[in-house]
């Protein structure tokens, strides 16, 4: 559970969605705006079709006295893969009044979903039969062009997600090099350099990032040092301070010698109170 939920928090996660969101916003933009401007131009042929159609029917009816059923057999593909002509009765028919007043008057009506299926479907009345002439449903322009429109939305859905996929990786490639110097600076480890390439403003992340541990490594060489000189001014009054205390406990030490003894003493005591209280002073000015 922490995994994913640091994955979901994770640049490279939100950086993908991002892109990929508005990747998919533009395909969406792009199918409707193609839908809108293209469907209505194949509708168009499909009418003009079908409305040829209808008079080839009426042609082979009225004036070659065939009936219905074999004149329909005539026109359609050998397969039925070019129109689907059916015989249905007014109450299967999805008309307005006024487009069942156009069809009672002999004219020809198309329309989507005329029917129950959700195509264009051109419906004309020859003598007492009602027609309804259907594209086919796996071979006809309007089913070719959604057809072409899922694979210049798949495809370049697909291809751009991967692309986006690489590209943020490359692209945050840089913040993860310094995110993962941070955590070796964190540790105490100064001697890195990040490699810097191009000029953009990764690049220049990346310089200031080895500034910044440059000027750190110089601080600690500077702590150390300090530390260590200070060490040194300590131990120096200690250890005369020692020497000296041994010195006055041997019993046989002339008075003069004492007297020096206890003077040397007096001198690195202050000498250690200076130093505290020098070191006090410099606390005070580092944390203000």
């Amino acid at each position: 559970m922490k995994t994913i939920k640091r994955l979901i928090n994770s640049m490279y996660f939100r950086f993908l969605t991002i892109f990929i969101s508005a990747f998919i916003m533009a395909l969406i933009i792009a199918f409707l705006f193609t839908s809108l401007t293209q469907f209505d131009t194949v509708k168009s042929m499909l009418d003009s079709t079908f409305e040829n159609k209808a008079d080839q029917l009426k042609a082979l009816v009225s004036e070659e006295n065939i009936p219905i059923e074999n004149a329909i057999g005539y026109l359609s593909g050998p397969d039925g893969s070019e129109v689907l002509y059916k015989i249905v009765n007014q109450a299967d028919l999805r008309l307005t009044a006024d487009e069942q007043h156009k069809v009672e008057r002999g004219e020809v009506v198309s329309k989507i979903a005329m029917l129950k299926a959700n195509k264009v479907n051109t419906v004309f009345k020859i003598e007492n039969y009602y027609i309804v002439l259907s594209p086919n449903v796996e071979n006809n322009p309007i089913t070719i062009l959604f057809a072409i429109q899922k694979i210049f939305v798949l495809v370049p859905l697909g291809l751009g997600t991967i692309f986006i996929f690489m590209a943020t990786l490359f692209s945050l490639k840089p913040i993860k090099l310094i995110s993962e110097a941070s955590q070796k600076v964190a540790q105490g480890t100064f001697d890195i350099e990040l490699p810097v390439r191009g000029h953009g403003e990764f690049s220049e992340m990346i310089r200031n990032f080895n500034l910044m541990i440059k000027a750190l490594s110089t601080n600690e060489f500077l702590h150390k040092d300090f530390v260590s000189n200070v060490s040194h001014e300590f131990k120096t009054p200690l250890t005369s301070l020692k020497g000296y205390a041994k010195l006055l406990k041997k019993t046989d030490l002339s008075e003069e010698k004492r007297q020096e003894c206890y003077d040397i003493i007096i001198a690195e005591s202050d000498r250690l109170s200076k130093l505290s209280s020098n070191l006090l002073k410099l606390a005070e000015r580092l944390f203000i």
